[in-house]
């Protein structure tokens, strides 16, 4: 297929003089044609150009000859590369700019269309001229057999490069640089509980870390999944499988009943939930068994219904969900188990609740029964997992936490919890019965005789115990939010698994730490910084919650201040001697003075380059020895963005984008080491914060540049 080259090298918005081949229906290109004339060399050639249907473009009659449009559209992507990089770096482009710096490019095309081989097609050089702004009139010189001809093509650069071109290396817990595929940081979850999941993390839709995979992460699979249980009480899904709803409600101003079930992700409806309640208050009739066994608990009794929405506000455990028990009437029972579906000498339940009585409070937020017994489920042979809240004027005190099955066999946790929410897990092997509680804190107890039981409860309660064939008389006065029983000892990694996701889900703060293992450069360069000790890790999630470089849903990595840090491997790519650079970080110390953020070289007189805050509590380039202070003290707990600018000559340091101090002088930094951070290289003061962002350049960048990055970080970081 033949086109007219005139009108399609138009389309490529660049113009071909060739003899009597050009392009004369435009004003700019009548413009480049002038300035064409003015400044380029032009060879006539009677080369007649085929443009094929793929865009590939040849010498007539000629297989082994290229064509200019092919090599021409190689020269100006080259040159226009080129030039967005050396913008970036402050190098300055005008008439003195030439791609490459001497000699010329080749290229090479398809042989013929479809060929599948390549043969030598041409050369290349490109000088340009600035128009105004970032417009150029790029001029390639091309020689095609022997013969030369100059093509020119006007560029306009949309705007100034973008703040992250030309950077050495990128680290951040968002995508700064669009074109970059990878993932944000490498992590372990939860080493210090089991489990040691490792996951890459990488970026959502929109460019921010992904919390979703950081939180399957954390604990990927819910209660029921992780074995299956006979009981589950729950106001989101325990078991993926479930399809059934969550509640029955009863609405006090009108007494009618309604079904509630879960959202789309696997969350309690609230929304339905609240539409139907509206200001009225709410109270469980019916909570729903997941586990597939229909042993649903009940309450007709509206007087004795727990609550779950009090006019109008819903009741919650850190803002999700949970179910409320007044402590006088309130409670729930099945008391049909049949007394087969836990048995034989070992089980476990994990609950998640929140005791809200300082004063008082005396009874099981969840029992198993047999009602075969006279007396308590405590000291009913055959019933077990009375778990619950003791009274605080006994000894034990308030936030006791105490399971318990028959003829004096107990373990209690003494005073630990309070009235913040809680994980518990209580659990019977056939020997032993042992206790288990996160909160802040972890704690683990075990009865001290030895326990041989046989199992067979036919009843169940929730927030009471069974006495006798009814039901005790003593009521919990707090929050129950979940529920699950198996019938078994489960593994030590089967219940921590099961703990961190009730803890994750809940924010009960103990669970769910996230140890960085590598964060990755968005470079392209492969400078990942890394740690493979497992006590020097820094952490993306500390103590249930994300390190946050500023109080917003942007995290930074947490950086305990004691021995953590990560590393690159030894390298001569980071700026060396005297070379120029630009060191930036966003960062949010918790620490008052002595930390470093990250630096390379060897601790010798100006043979090293970091940015730290020292004694004088003044962030600083430190050079060793060869320093240059802010006098500006970052507020902890505060983020902020530092950069410093050396050019060979100054250095000029600026904190969230404003200028705080300058210094002539030379630095003499040490070649081929590792880039550290957290930490100095003999691993002596560490940072104690968090940091969300480190960018390094092998340039000076210009005071446009400088101001292109620090605004974005501000932006992002709401500093």
């Amino acid at each position: 297929m033949q086109e007219n080259i005139s009108s399609s090298l138009k389309k490529r918005n660049y113009l071909i003089v060739s003899g009597s081949e050009r392009s004369s229906s435009s004003g700019y290109a009548l413009a480049l044609l002038m300035v064409f004339l003015a400044s380029s060399l032009l060879i006539a050639t009677s080369m007649s150009l085929i443009l094929s249907t793929n865009g590939t473009s040849y010498i007539a009659n000629s297989a082994s000859s290229a064509a200019c449009d092919q090599i021409a559209n190689a020269a100006f992507d080259a040159a226009q590369t080129d030039i967005l990089s050396k913008l970036s770096n402050a190098t300055t482009v005008d008439t003195s700019y030439r791609y490459p710096n001497s000699g010329t490019n080749s290229v090479s095309i398809p042989a013929y269309p479809s060929s599948g081989s390549t043969i030598f097609a041409g050369t290349y050089y490109v000088t340009a001229s600035k128009v105004r702004g970032y417009t150029y009139i790029l001029n390639a010189t091309i020689a095609v057999n022997g013969t030369k001809k100059t093509v020119s093509k006007l560029i306009q650069l949309s705007s100034a490069p973008p703040f992250y071109h030309g950077a050495l290396l990128v680290y951040s817990l968002r995508k700064i640089v669009p074109s970059y595929a990878g993932n944000a940081v490498n992590v372990t979850c939860n080493n210090h509980i089991g489990g040691g999941i490792t996951a890459n993390i990488g970026f959502d839709s929109k460019g921010n870390l992904d919390l979703s995979a950081l939180r399957s992460c954390l604990s990927a699979r819910l209660p029921g999944d992780v074995v299956t249980p006979v009981l589950a009480y729950g106001l989101r899904k325990i078991v993926s499988s479930y399809n059934g709803y969550a509640l029955k409600i009863r609405r006090s101003s009108d007494g009618n009943t309604q079904d509630i079930g879960f959202d789309s992700l696997g969350n309690l409806d609230t929304a339905a939930l609240k539409s139907w309640v509206l200001t009225s208050s709410a109270y469980i009739d019916t909570w729903y068994d997941q586990s597939g066994n229909g042993k649903n608990m009940t309450q007709i009794t509206p007087g004795n219904q727990p609550m779950i929405v009090s006019n109008g506000t819903l009741q919650t455990i850190n803002n999700l969900p949970t179910v409320y028990f007044d402590g006088s009437n309130d409670y729930m029972a099945n008391t049909g188990l049949g007394g087969s579906l836990i048995t034989g000498s070992a089980a476990t339940a994990v609950t998640v609740a929140q005791n809200t009585s300082a004063t008082s409070n005396s009874s099981d937020f969840t029992a198993l029964h047999r009602s075969s017994c006279s007396t308590y489920s405590w000291d009913c042979t055959g019933a077990w997992a009375s778990l619950g809240m003791i009274d605080p004027t006994t000894s034990e005190g308030i936030g006791t936490y105490y399971a318990q099955n028959h003829s004096g066999n107990y373990v209690n946790s003494g005073s630990i919890l309070g009235t913040t929410p809680f994980v518990g897990s209580a659990l019977l092997n056939g020997t032993a019965m042992n206790i288990y509680l996160y909160n802040s804190t972890a704690y683990s107890g075990s009865a001290a005789s030895s326990i041989t039981v046989s199992l067979s409860p036919d009843q169940a309660y929730l927030g009471t115990e069974g006495q006798g064939s009814g039901v005790s008389s003593y009521r919990y006065k707090g929050n129950l939010s979940e529920a699950v029983y198996y019938n078994s000892a489960l593994s030590t990694s089967n219940r921590n698994e099961i703990e961190r996701n009730s803890g994750l889900y809940y924010g009960i703060p103990y669970f769910n730490d996230g140890f960085v293992n590598t964060w990755y450069d968005q470079s392209g360069n492969g400078y990942n910084a890394t740690q493979s000790t497992s006590s020097y890790k820094p952490q993306v999630v500390f103590v249930g919650s994300l390190a946050s470089g500023n109080g917003k849903l942007s995290p930074g990595i947490y950086f305990d201040g004691i021995d953590n840090y990560l590393s690159t491997s030894s390298s001569s790519a980071w700026p060396s001697g005297n070379s120029a650079r630009t060191m930036n970080a966003v960062f949010q110390p918790t620490k008052a003075t002595w930390y470093v953020l990250f630096g390379w070289g060897t601790k010798s007189t100006g043979n090293y380059s970091s940015l730290m805050d020292g004694s004088s509590n003044s962030l600083k380039l430190w050079g060793y020895n060869q320093d240059l202070e802010s006098n500006f003290t970052p507020s902890v707990n505060n983020a902020h963005s530092a950069t410093v600018v050396f050019t060979g000559a100054s250095n000029s340091i600026y904190i969230d984008g404003s200028l705080k101090g300058t210094r002539t002088y030379s630095l003499n930094t040490t070649s081929n080491t590792a880039l550290i951070i957290g930490t100095d290289s003999t691993s002596g003061t560490y940072h104690q914060g968090s940091e969300a962002e480190i960018l390094v350049y092998p340039s000076a960048l210009s005071s446009s540049q400088l101001t292109a990055l620090t605004s974005n970080q501000s932006s992002y970081y709401g500093q």
